[in-house]
């Protein structure tokens, strides 16, 4: 980390790509900053110059990469998702760090199917009681108690 406050102002990017509206700022001396690491092979290959990105983690846990837009002097910032953030630093060799700072929401199996749609019904003090009474008869879950009491009322009614 930089030891010197030095207050960077971030802006949002329109579809011409030129910064023009002022999203926030941060202090890019609390700032943790890691570097892109450039690939000359490709570079070369393209016959273009790649500029180096830059990405700040800022000390109040925002992500704000920086980099060269066309040939303007001063790098253009802007705030990413920590999805963003965590593709960026694997990208460039951060993997450990991605890892470490950014926990993403695992994909999730498709779990048990969905019996029904959810109901929710106030039993009140005089029901809950005998609904659970019922469950612990019957050796099954609250909501299977109520299914099968309701099923029950129901045939019994039909």
């Amino acid at each position: 980390m930089e030891g010197l406050m030095a207050r960077v102002r971030v802006y949002k990017r329109t579809s011409d790509d030129a910064p023009t509206e002022l999203d926030g700022w941060f202090d890019s001396g609390r700032a943790e900053k890691y570097e892109s690491r450039v690939d000359t092979d490709r570079t070369l290959r393209r016959g273009k110059q790649r500029a180096p990105q830059v990405l700040y983690h800022t000390e109040d846990g925002a992500w704000v990469r920086e980099m060269q837009l066309g040939l303007s002097m001063e790098p253009h910032r802007e705030f990413i998702s920590e999805a963003a953030a965590h593709d960026w630093l694997t990208r460039n060799g951060h993997e450990g760090v991605a890892d470490d700072l950014i926990d993403l929401p695992r994909e999730q199996g498709p779990g048990r199917p969905e019996i029904g749609g959810t109901v929710q019904v106030r039993l009140g003090r005089p029901l809950l009681p005998q609904v659970d009474d019922f469950a612990r008869r019957q050796d099954c879950s609250r909501a299977e108690a109520i299914r099968r009491l309701i099923t029950a009322g129901l045939e019994a009614t039909g």
